[in-house]
């Protein structure tokens, strides 16, 4: 059996970093984020839970990129666009629909301590955001390698963003 990205080195590292998301949503949403078995692979990161009801499902992803990169249209510049292979996001928006909650993304840029949060559907499974789908090679997991997939680009340009706290700055200027 093939060993799981989230049990290697790399792995715990984005693991650490998504819990930082987790308490974050949980104290910013009054949302209990309960995560799926990180022993499994799951297709959703995680659901939201609120007075004992699911209030939404969650894609979270961790990325070593700042906000001014992330921002950046010039070379190395996403130009605000998150890209998640399309597999993720179809089945995320199909999960959240049957369980008629809102699908959204969480997008944590890593060295920046932002959080960009972006509702990807509704309830009925309608799209919230644009979202331009292309086939293009990019880097397989955490711990790197190639693969060619159908992936989304999900527009971030109206994504509420956050300025997580952290150990090295416990008090960030914006909150």
């Amino acid at each position: 059996m093939a060993t799981l990205d989230i049990n290697t080195a790399a792995g715990q590292k984005t693991l650490g970093e998504e819990r930082r998301v987790k308490e974050f949503v949980e104290s910013q949403f009054k949302a209990q984020y309960v995560e799926t078995d990180k022993k499994g692979s799951a297709r959703i990161d995680a659901i939201m839970v609120r007075d004992g009801v699911i209030v939404g499902a969650a894609e979270t992803k961790c990325r070593q990129t700042t906000i001014d990169q992330f921002r950046s249209t010039g070379s190395g510049g996403f130009n605000l666009e998150w890209l998640v292979t399309w597999d993720k996001i179809a089945t995320g928006i199909e999960m959240a629909k049957n369980l008629q909650v809102p699908f959204f993304g969480f997008l944590f840029l890593v060295p920046s301590s932002v959080l960009m949060v972006q509702k990807i559907s509704d309830s009925n499974g309608l799209l919230q955001c644009k979202i331009r789908l292309a086939a293009t090679e990019t880097q397989a997991s955490v711990n790197g390698g190639q693969a060619t997939r159908t992936n989304a680009y999900i527009d971030m340009s109206d994504s509420k963003n956050w300025l997580l706290k952290n150990d090295a700055n416990p008090n960030p200027e914006g909150e």
